[in-house]
This record gives C-alpha cells, sequence and structure tokens, in this order.
C-alpha cells in the first residue's frame, strides 16, 4: 500500500489502508482519479480475491491520522452503503451528490466487474495488457501466444466492452457535471 500511495496524484488526505482485515479505505478530496485508484488495487489483487468498493461523498467528522477514527456521516454512509453490497453480493457504490451521474457510474461499475470477474486469468492477462495500448500483435508476442489465440481472448473476454466501459467512467469523473441531473414528475 505504502509504493501505491507515493504513487498517487494528487495524494490522499488519509492514504490507502487495510481495515478490518479485507478493506482499503483511504480519504481523497477529489473524487476524479477514485477509479483508476481502483483499477490499481484491483490490479494488485485480482489474482487474491475479488473488490467491493465504496465511494462516498462529504463531510468528515474530525481529523484524524486513520480513516476509523474521522467518524462523521460520510464515514457511516460508506459503512453502511458496504454493508449492502456485500449482503446484496454487489461490486460498488457511487454516492458524489450527482443521482443520475451516481446511478450511471454504479452501472458501469458493476458491468465492468461482473465481466472482469467473470474472465479467465488469460482473458483478464490480455484485456489488462490491452487496455494499457498494447496491440493484439504486441499482446501476443508478451504472452508467447498466437495473435488468433488473443483476439479469441479478447472477445470471449468482453475486453473491449470493459475498456470502453471503463473509459467512460473516467470520462464521467474528469468532466465534472457533464451529465443532467434526473428529473422528479
Amino acid at each position: 500500500m505504502n509504493i501505491l500511495n507515493s504513487d498517487l496524484d494528487p495524494p490522499p488526505v488519509l492514504g490507502l489502508s487495510i481495515n478490518c482485515g479485507d478493506e482499503v479505505s483511504g480519504l481523497f478530496e477529489e473524487v476524479s482519479p477514485v477509479y483508476r485508484i481502483v483499477d490499481e488495487v484491483r490490479d494488485i489483487l485480482c489474482s487474491e480475491a475479488g473488490i467491493h468498493y465504496v465511494v462516498v461523498r462529504g463531510k468528515i467528522g474530525h481529523n484524524s491520522d486513520g480513516i476509523t477514527q474521522v467518524g462523521g456521516e460520510i464515514l457511516k454512509r460508506a459503512n453502511d452503503a458496504m454493508k449492502r453490497l456485500k449482503r446484496k453480493n454487489r461490486f460498488c457504490y457511487w454516492d458524489t451528490g450527482k443521482g443520475l451521474q451516481d446511478k450511471i457510474l454504479i452501472s458501469l461499475s458493476e458491468l465492468t466487474n461482473t465481466l472482469i470477474e467473470r474472465m479467465t486469468e488469460y482473458q483478464y492477462k490480455a484485456y489488462n495488457l490491452l487496455k494499457r495500448g498494447f496491440s493484439q500483435k504486441e499482446i501476443a508476442a508478451r504472452l508467447d501466444k498466437y495473435q488468433q489465440s488473443v483476439s479469441d481472448a479478447v472477445g470471449r473476454g468482453n475486453a473491449e466492452l470493459v475498456i470502453d466501459a471503463e473509459n467512460r467512467i473516467t470520462e464521467i469523473l474528469n468532466s465534472g457535471s457533464s451529465i443532467p441531473e434526473e428529473k422528479n414528475d
């Protein structure tokens, strides 16, 4: 975690840490880098376990050196959301205070996580290299496979769909508030 924390830009208010044995948490001032961080944590833990994450925007109770001591409504909302995720066997929850945008982020994130979890180890390796900009020919050379095999892995793993959805998540987070809010009828 220390290496990942040192590479984060912008740096977190409270760095990533492992709590309760299986929960990675951190406190950030901005929402825009969060999905990239989730992606990096997933890459580290992918072979070990699936990941669940909650992104909640709000005020902390008070400043502290540890995430479990900050308290306040934000920590309560995050803890409640994590409990719901685990009960419902879901991957993520977004609550940035932007209703429709949060729903879209949840849908896209659930889609990407579901497809990633279904990938074989080989499909995941191909997807991971593809999203980093390698061509299928380069991936085949790196993995010592035939290009057709890589093409099949990319197709069966829905790698291009996952990458497209992840790009939309990043665009939404970087754009601020370009999605119109939901109309209440």
